[in-house]
């Protein structure tokens, strides 16, 4: 006759005693505040040390022409809203600002200011937004201040 063996489930070999993780971690607690003070520390460093970029935003609005029955011609007001957004993006317009941003002692070249100012017109607006992330804020609000201006000298010129 064969007898089976069948594995040994006590109850007792399920459960983990309480007491003797409380023991292993108080026997571990050097290790364990190292570590966690170590990790403080490296973030700590990391978060005071980086550079915050900071956001500056300008926004203007191209106002529709009126007939003289009230009336707005929708397909020129679009065209009107897409050409002051060309020139807000132009080459000429950022190269003037620059200049400008120079003569105030703001060091940029052009490919900095290309890739750290957006312009775009808001989703059904005719509102022409720009913005810069720039690590010094002081930079940030007046290279947009400079841009505003002078895109706003530019629809003047061209109207």
């Amino acid at each position: 006759m064969q007898q089976t063996q069948t594995p040994s489930t006590a109850p007792e070999d399920d459960f983990v005693n309480l007491a003797d993780l409380i023991r292993i971690i108080w026997r571990r607690r050097c290790a364990i505040l190292t570590v966690t003070l170590l990790s403080a520390l490296v973030t700590a460093t990391y978060v005071l040390l980086k550079p915050r970029p900071y956001t500056a935003v300008a926004m203007m609005e191209v106002v529709p022409e009126y007939s003289r029955e009230g009336q707005v011609d929708k397909g020129f007001f679009e065209t009107r809203v897409l050409t002051h957004l060309e020139i807000a993006r132009s080459t000429v317009l950022g190269m003037q600002v620059l200049k400008i941003c120079d003569r105030q002692g703001i060091k940029l070249d052009f490919s900095e200011l290309q890739q750290s100012m957006k312009v775009i017109r808001l989703p059904k607006t005719s509102i022409i937004q720009g913005s810069i992330i720039l690590p010094r804020s002081e930079h940030a609000h007046a290279i947009v201040r400079i841009w505003r201006e002078e895109t706003i000298r530019e629809f003047q010129l061209k109207a």
